[in-house]
């Protein structure tokens, strides 16, 4: 929880304003840091993936658009992305982010 926590305090303030708005878009957000986290830390693809469609199937839920479900999707990318190369510059913790993607998991089932 604490890499997701993190990631708020830097994200900026148009994903905030957007996923404050939007119940898909703040999902889409919350699961692209646990995903890219994960990712980085070495997680199994096959568990990313799996993960990744039913996380993608939940946003599709959320969103009450298809242009909503098209940002969501934009937003999921780049929290992945920056969790990931947060990871990988020594700012985050892979205990705490695999933790993070195993509630996830759970989460999915």
């Amino acid at each position: 929880m604490r890499i997701f926590v993190a990631s708020l305090l830097i994200v900026p303030a148009l994903t905030v304003m957007s996923a404050a708005s939007s119940p898909g878009i703040a999902e889409a957000v919350r699961t692209g840091e646990i995903i890219g986290g994960a990712m980085a830390c070495g997680v199994p693809q096959g568990r990313i993936l799996s993960v990744a469609r039913s996380v993608t199937r939940r946003i599709s839920e959320l969103a009450q658009s298809p242009d909503e479900i098209r940002q969501a999707r934009t937003f999921h990318e780049d929290a992945v992305k920056r969790a990931s190369e947060r990871i990988k510059a020594g700012e985050g913790d892979c205990g705490e982010a695999v933790h993070s993607f195993d509630r996830l998991e759970a989460e999915q089932r």
